[in-house]
């Protein structure tokens, strides 16, 4: 089962859906058949290219290292070109901002991307299997 959210106001929007949903999904056991639930996140880095950058998502990584409790593994920007969006499309995994009630769906379908690429560079071979017909 896939469920997904694009949560928006920084910070505080990000610590409200925490105490609302977050908390909630990577505590249901179920859905990791009792095993550690392992949260993937696209870890910020300041572009050499940025004069004036938008730092909030420092203090979003911290909050969810200490909400969580768990591991979170960070990956940079450059993991997403693991996973072409054609694996989302292709797969009905591709999502709208009308879906997320957002006006587009790009954090949303990152963070998949994010997912995949993790299950991939791990060699999971459902993953493989199910989205690139190999081992690989």
């Amino acid at each position: 089962m896939l469920k997904v959210w694009q949560v928006g106001d920084g910070l505080t929007g990000f610590v409200d859906w925490w105490e609302e949903t977050g908390r909630k999904v990577v505590m249901y056991r179920e859905w990791a058949y009792m095993k550690p639930i392992v949260v993937v996140c696209e870890k910020f880095v300041l572009r050499s290219n940025q004069f004036v950058a938008d730092t909030e998502p420092l203090l979003i990584e911290g909050a969810l290292s200490a909400l969580h409790g768990g591991e979170i593994v960070w990956q940079l920007r450059s993991d997403k070109s693991l996973v072409e969006d054609s694996v989302l499309k292709d797969n009905g995994l591709w999502h709208t901002g009308k879906y997320v009630g957002w006006k587009d769906a790009r954090d949303t379908n990152d963070a998949i991307i994010h997912a995949l690429a993790y299950l991939k560079k791990n060699k999971h071979v459902p993953t493989l299997k199910k989205y690139w017909g190999n081992n690989d």
